[in-house]
Formats: C-alpha cells, structure tokens, sequence
C-alpha cells in the first residue's frame, strides 16, 4: 500500500467519523431540543387558551391533552417515546382493539360542548400527534427506512395520530404513579 493510498483511507474514515460524532451527539440533541419546545410551546398555548376563554382546568380533555404532552415531553430526552410509538404501531398490526383503545382522547374532545373549544382542542390534538409522528418518522436515519412504511400507513392517520396521543398519556401516567403504601 503506497503513502497516498494510506492517506485517502484515513482521510476517509476521519470523515465518517467526524459525520457520526456530528449526527449522533449534534444533530440529535437540536432535534430533540426542537420537538421539546414544540410540545412545550403547545402546552402553553393551551393552558393560555383555557384561561382567556375561562374554560376549568379540570375539564377532561385538556387534562388528558396535557398529560399526553407532559408524557411526550419526558420521555423524549432517553428514547423511550419513540420506542413506545413503534411498539404501539407494531400491537396495532396484530391486535384489532387497539383502534378502541386509542379512541379514548378522540372520544372525549368530541363530546365538548362548546364548538369552537371543541375545534381547538381537536386542532391541538392533530397537532400533538403530527408532531409526534413527524419525530419518530420523519427524522433522522431512520426514516430512510421507516418512510416507505408510513406512506402505506397515512390512509389511517386518525387512528396512528389518536395512538401517539395515547402513548403520551401513558407514558406520562408511568412517571406519576403514586407512592406505593409502606408497612407499617
């Protein structure tokens, strides 16, 4: 191997390398950092939007909207969200009443009574679940081989939209469970 040869296949694995330590350490945490402030940004927007309209905290679809977004927003940061979303899609391939389930918060924004809270907080939930999809799907290298199977999958996007809600919900019920008695 001469000089020159040597020299371009260390030239090249310095490239690959940097390339990886920029997409893995760098790259990730903007991403991460990104989908983090949108979540944050919605659940703001929405704790606003019920005090302007003076609609009750305690109502049962923002309840369960913020949970899912503090859910999402928690577990972004280890993986565990997108770990969660995958397993619910591959679940939703083998078990037909994961569809019921995943109706839950769908259910309840539709029974709001007021139309235009309804509308928004039926906005609020396409959002949250769009942009959880967007982050499991449609970024980083992974989405290179998950695209083609999302593309047959958005002739459903309401039922995947209403699952992403769902995991965050969940995943936000793990982190709050509440202290188990001790003896006495």
């Amino acid at each position: 191997m001469t000089e020159q040869t040597r020299l371009l296949v260390f030239e090249f694995f310095l490239a690959v390398g940097v390339a990886w330590f920029v997409y893995s350490y760098l790259y990730k945490r903007v991403r991460l950092d990104a989908f983090r402030e949108e979540l944050f940004t919605i659940r703001d927007e929405l704790f606003d939007y019920m005090g302007q309209r003076g609609l009750p905290y305690d109502t049962r679809a923002y309840g369960l909207l913020r949970s899912s977004l503090n859910g999402m927003i928690r577990a972004a940061d280890d993986g565990t969200f997108n770990f969660v979303t995958v397993s619910v899609y591959i679940r939703a391939l083998k078990v037909s009443d994961v569809k019921a389930q995943a109706a839950k918060v769908a259910a309840i924004v539709a029974a709001i009574e007021d139309v235009e809270a309804r509308k928004h907080f039926q906005e609020v939930f396409d959002r949250v679940g769009w942009i959880g999809l967007r982050h499991v799907w449609f970024e980083g290298p992974l989405s290179f081989v998950l695209t083609p199977a999302l593309i047959v999958w958005l002739s459903t996007w309401d039922q995947r939209k209403q699952e992403v809600v769902e995991v965050g919900v969940e995943l936000d019920r793990r982190e709050n469970l509440p202290p188990a008695p001790q003896p006495a």
